[in-house]
């Protein structure tokens, strides 16, 4: 009798693309068992090595399934630090079984969603910590079947915003859409 996959998240940091990821610098998401559609809702922090340059290296973000004797990778990233802007999220759809966009095969895609920040610590009296409260939302027409809603916050000033997920496919090397 199969049963649903027991999916957890290991992010962890490098120095090199090349390398493999230390044991001390990795994280690991709650395990979500016996889920199809897991739903991990969690934040991690993870801090890159105290010898470390400022803002240097790569992070390694893999989807695992438990499986034993030996869990089992189903799909992983790999994005340079210096890409990121801090305190400005990258939302990410890691696309797990596919090579490339394609609409017609968007019903069979296996994807996990997730936002990167970079955040760094306050250096001096300029930098300053943004404070923003939600006053009201509004849903038009009501959903019928609500789990949570995200707010998204921004630095720069624009009129409209909506949250772009960069697609990055796990099978494929090199891949952004």
């Amino acid at each position: 009798m199969d049963t649903d996959p027991s999916t957890y998240v290991e992010v962890g940091w490098k120095p090199k693309e090349s390398v493999l990821v230390a044991d001390e610098h990795r994280v690991l998401s709650k395990l979500v068992e016996n889920n199809q559609f897991p739903d991990f809702n969690q934040q991690l922090l993870l801090h890159s090595p105290k010898d470390a340059p400022d803002v240097s290296g790569f992070l390694d973000i893999a989807l695992m399934v438990r499986r034993v004797p030996q869990d089992f990778n189903l799909g992983s990233i790999t994005l340079p630090l210096e890409a990121l802007k801090t305190f400005q999220p990258l939302h990410i759809e890691m696309i797990l079984n596919q090579e490339e966009d394609n609409d017609a095969l968007a019903q069979d895609r296996m994807s996990l969603f997730l936002q990167v920040t970079l955040e760094k610590p306050i250096q001096g009296s300029i930098d300053k910590l943004t404070y923003a409260v939600l006053k009201w939302a509004s849903f038009k027409p009501l959903p019928s079947n609500v789990k949570r809603f995200a707010v998204a916050l921004a630095t720069e000033s624009a009129t409209k915003f909506a949250v772009p997920y960069v697609k990055l496919f796990t099978k494929k090397k090199d891949s952004v859409v």
